[in-house]
Order: structure tokens, then C-alpha cells, then sequence
């Protein structure tokens, strides 16, 4: 069944809803913003054949986001959202004008026309008075509810809407709007506009590649600092791209999770993964394990370990050989109960679990305590200067002691000088990881580091490690 958005008017008071339909996205999934897409049409078309006769080219669009709309849905359930959502179009059709329009473009995300509304002095009237009655409680399925929201506007008129079209005006707004301090509003520029242009073109080059698996791993090796060799790898991903170029995860793991791609991309790239660690083992290469990031979108639903460990049985991998890393974004997103209900089921399993850029923020030093963790990795960001600042070494160095304390080993990420080497095992971390030590590398590149790569400190003229296969 296709999607419906719901458009509801108001015009000598309230009129009951009618819906659209929307168009279709790629693989039956459905975008809000291309939900919205139709909306803004259907409703720019409508104040076009207004009976009052206005000029819609005079007419502003506003965006009405509720904040943290994940952290929500999260929180009090889809259906809930929902209703919240629909309470709110209700409050805000109640403040507008005859013959101006408010759409539900889909949960926490609200378009209104205001039609023959160009000046901006005008439509900052109408804002205020939505943030007014948006901002007082909601009492939605029996819960007492308030809502903060991102406000954007932008006229059919304007120079970024004419040169790049509504819609891009309209994200270029909404991201200005983000910076805007509370209550500010966010409006259109030309050469944001044009920025937001070439995302869309990224987005559908995503989305190709995500139909035609052109994401693939890589493998950064992990230093025992007891041992002196390299016996665990993180599995990062890569995106080859169209014209060849290989993208890393900065480039494109926000929009893959956008475009609600994320879990089955991740999923795809594990399963090579854990095929290439498996081979590596039937060649006799050892490897103590292999590290797999989680991301909220997996980690949201139900019963979410059991696809996971589905595909490491599938691999013929033992389940102790893999670890799972969580980092401080889920632990601040996630159903904190529903997230150790699963890392306990993996756990179980004999999945190692790991506390990853520990050090980031609140979150991770007050659930240490009551997660199922089995390591921590120290968040990059405290290394910075730690080889050479009195002060930061001391918080390193105390950092460390409290994990060890609990009995939890410690790894190093982000090692890239000799002194980061060497405060790592002076502070007593188990493992090292970083740029210093070795770069990503391709699956064939892997078993000679495995075999052949001893670590041995290099002098400080030397630079990084030299390593005999090219880095990724």
C-alpha cells in the first residue's frame, strides 16, 4: 500500500483531512522528505486555485521539526510520536489564516503554507505565535508531553528557491535553523541551497551502490602491547564509488542512516567480513578476534541480537571470536534496558562486548557500571596532547586505573606518535590502535601482518611503522 500523508486545512474553521499519496522511494522504502516533496506541491497547487484568487509565487513554506525526533521515537513508541504529531498540526491549523495550510509530512515534521505571505516581518509573526502554542504541554495518550521545534522557512519567491527549487531552499533553511540559538528561525541561502544539491546526487549514488554492494571492509590491526603482535582487527567499512575512488565512513555513514540503509549495508559488509577472518583461520593465519561497530538502527528493535548471531553462525565463526563494539551515541539514544537485555543474549553466546570511545561523554562512565562489558576503548580524543601535557597524561593514566580496577582491559585507539606508544603501555592498556601502528588494510593484506609484522618501536626519526603492503 502506497504512503499517505495527511493534509489538513483550515478555512472557515477546521476541515476534516484528506490524504495524498506519495510517491514511492527506491526498494519500498519511504523518505519523509520525499513524502514531503508531494505535500509541498499539493498544497503550493492549492493556494495556487484558492478561491480568494492569491498569488501562491507570493507564498512562504515553513518546516516545523520537532527536536531529537530518534530520541523520541525511541522513547515513547512510533504510535505516540504519531498522535503527537497530529495534536500539534491541530494546535498549529487553529493559529493560521483562512485559506493557509498545514501538512503532516510525516511524524514530528509539519509543513505549513502561508499563502500571499512574502515579508519576512510577516511570517516571523505567524512563527511566533506557532512557537507559543506548540510550546505549552500536550496531553497525548495520557501522557503530559512538551515538544521543542526547529522552525524553517522559505519563500516561493526567494533567490535559492528560483535557482536550486523549493525543496533545497527549504534543508538549507532547516540547517541554518540548527545553528540558530532557541527560538531562532532558519532561512535559505543560495550556496547552502547548492550544497544541499550535491547531497541529494550523493544520496542517489548511495542508494545505487547500496543495491549493487559496492561497500566492502577493510581490517585495522589491533597491537597487543604484552605480545608485541598484532592479534585482533576492527572492521571499518569503505564505499567504491562510481568513478572509482574509495570513500571513507565520514562520507556517507549519516546519509546511509538517512536514507535507512545502514543496517543492511552494515550487515552485508560483517558478512565479508567475518568470511575473510574465517578463510584467514582454514590458511592457518591466527587472529585472536575480529571487532564489528554496532549502530543504533540495529540495536532499536526487539530481539535485535538474534540477526547478528545468525550471521556469525552462518559465518562457521565461534561466537568467541568476535567482538562487538557500542559506542556513547547509542547508550544515549537506545532503550537502555532493551540494549543489555541483547548485549547479555550475545554475551551468552560468547561474544565479547566492548565499551567503545569511552571517555566521550557522561553517558559512558555512568552505564560502565551496569553494562555487560568485557573491554573498554579510550575515546582518540584523550590522547590529544597526553604525551606531552602533565595533566592529560594524569587523566589517561587515572582513566586506565579505573578500568583495570573493574578488571576491564583497556585499548589505545587513535595512537599516531612514539609518545602515545609509549604512555600506552607505561599506563598499562592491554591493546594499541592507530595510524602509528598500521592503517586500514585490504583482506588480502591482512594474514602478513598477522604472520610477519612483530611490532618493534621504531626510532623517533623513523616515523610510523613501515608497512610492505600498501594501506587503504
Amino acid at each position: 500500500m502506497a504512503a499517505r500523508s495527511t493534509i489538513i486545512t483550515r478555512s472557515r474553521g477546521y476541515v476534516p483531512p484528506r490524504t495524498l499519496p506519495a510517491r514511492r522511494q527506491h526498494n519500498h522504502r519511504h523518505d519523509p522528505r520525499i513524502v514531503a516533496i508531494d505535500v509541498i506541491q499539493a498544497m503550493v497547487d492549492g493556494g495556487h486555485n484558492d478561491a480568494r484568487g492569491q498569488n501562491s509565487a507570493r507564498s512562504t513554506v515553513l518546516q516545523i521539526e520537532f527536536d531529537h525526533v530518534e530520541l523520541l521515537t525511541t522513547t515513547y513508541g512510533r504510535h505516540v510520536l504519531a498522535a503527537w504529531t497530529r495534536a500539534a498540526a491541530g494546535r498549529v491549523a487553529l493559529r493560521l489564516r483562512a485559506g493557509d495550510r498545514v501538512a503532516i509530512a510525516a511524524p514530528g515534521h509539519l509543513l505549513v503554507l502561508l499563502v500571499d505571505a512574502s515579508e519576512r516581518a510577516a511570517v516571523l509573526a505567524v512563527i511566533r505565535r506557532l512557537q507559543a502554542a506548540l510550546g505549552a504541554k500536550f496531553e497525548v495518550q495520557g501522557r503530559s508531553l512538551r515538544v521543542a521545534c526547529t522552525f524553517a522557512a522559505a519563500g516561493l519567491a526567494d533567490e535559492a528557491a528560483r535557482r536550486q527549487g523549493l525543496w533545497l531552499a527549504l534543508e538549507s533553511a532547516a540547517d541554518a535553523a540548527k545553528n540558530q540559538p532557541s527560538g531562532g528561525v532558519g532561512w535559505p541561502s543560495v550556496a547552502a541551497s547548492a550544497d544541499l544539491d550535491g547531497c541529494r546526487q550523493r544520496r542517489r549514488e548511495l542508494l545505487e551502490a547500496a543495491d549493487a554492494a559496492r561497500f566492502f571492509p577493510v581490517f585495522q590491526p589491533q597491537l597487543d602491547l604484552e605480545t608485541g603482535r598484532f592479534d585482533r582487527v576492527e572492521v571499518l567499512m569503505r564505499w567504491q564509488r562510481r568513478d572509482g575512488s574509495i570513500a571513507a565512513p565520514g562520507l556517507f555513514l549519516d546519509d546511509l542512516r538517512h536514507l535507512g540503509r545502514l543496517a543492511e549495508v552494515s550487515h552485508h559488509v560483517y558478512t565479508q567480513a567475518l568470511a575473510s577472518v574465517q578463510a584467514w583461520s582454514a590458511q592457518g593465519h591466527g587472529l585472536a578476534r575480529v571487532a564489528l561497530n554496532l549502530d543504533l538502527c540495529q540495536v532499536q528493535q526487539p530481539q535485535w541480537a538474534e540477526p547478528l548471531l545468525g550471521m556469525i553462525e552462518a559465518s562457521g565463526l565461534p561466537a568467541g571470536r568476535v567482538e562487538l563494539e557500542i559506542s556513547e551515541h547509542i547508550l544515549e539514544a537506545a532503550d537502555i534496558d532493551r540494549l543489555i537485555e541483547g548485549l547479555v543474549r550475545l554475551q551468552a553466546a560468547g561474544v565479547e562486548i566492548s565499551l567503545d570511545d569511552f571517555g566521550a561523554g557522561y553517558g559512558s562512565l555512568t552505564q560502565l557500571a551496569r553494562l555487560p562489558v568485557d573491554l573498554v576503548k579510550l575515546d582518540a580524543r584523550l590522547l590529544w596532547g597526553a604525551d606531552t601535557t602533565p595533566r592529560t597524561r594524569t587523566l589517561v593514566q587515572s582513566v586506565v586505573a579505573m578500568t583495570g580496577a573493574l578488571d576491564l582491559p583497556c585499548v589505545f585507539e587513535g595512537i599516531e606518535t612514539a609518545g602515545q606508544l609509549d604512555l600506552a603501555r607505561a599506563s598499562g592498556a592491554r591493546y594499541g590502535q592507530g595510524f602509528f601502528l598500521a592503517r586500514p588494510l585490504h583482506a588480502d593484506q591482512v594474514p602478513a601482518v598477522l604472520d610477519d609484522c612483530q611490532y618493534v618501536t621504531p626510532p623517533p626519526s623513523a616515523g610510523r611503522m613501515p608497512m610492505t603492503a600498501a594501506p587503504c
